[in-house]
């Protein structure tokens, strides 16, 4: 037991060392320290498509639902150019500065979510899409274009 406890400490430690390294005590993190940008459309009582994207250092996932572009779960193995292109997306839209009410409880509304990893700190928007907001959807289309350029190979 006791040995079991510490291969899962050694492979946690292992996983997030390039995190430590990058990110360092005392270093203010940046867009260059992000590990992972996730995306998602969430369904609605209308025709709105769900689906949710992932571009990180171990590849890229899509998993289509409702009405989505495809259905069913993708991937696409790591390219390094596909996470850099999401983070300068990201940086353009300066999407730690957006701001907005997270308090906001829509039901019937799809939900535009962004999700961006630095450092082992995630950061969340959440936007219920009953207002236009140029700023959010901007960034949403920015990020589909990419998902719309990546060579999807189906898997399980």
């Amino acid at each position: 037991m006791f040995f079991r406890i510490i291969l899962v400490f050694c492979a946690l430690f292992a996983a997030n060392a390039p995190a430590i390294a990058s990110c360092g005590a005392g270093k203010t993190p940046t867009y260059d320290d992000i590990q992972a940008v996730q995306y998602a459309r969430t369904e609605c009582f209308g025709k709105c498509p769900s689906y949710k994207v992932e571009f990180s250092t171990s590849g890229s996932y899509y998993v289509g639902g409702l009405r989505a572009p495809r259905h069913g779960n993708y991937a696409a193995p790591y390219d390094s150019s596909v996470l850099e292109h999401a983070v300068d997306v990201v940086r353009r839209h300066d999407f730690f500065s957006i701001n907005y009410d997270s308090s906001i409880l829509v039901s019937d509304v799809p939900h535009l979510i962004v999700v961006v990893s630095r450092c082992g700190v995630t950061t969340k928007l959440d936007w219920p899409s009953y207002q236009h907001r140029q700023d959010i959807e901007g960034l949403m289309k920015d990020l589909d274009a990419i998902t719309d350029g990546i060579r999807w190979q189906k898997s399980n």
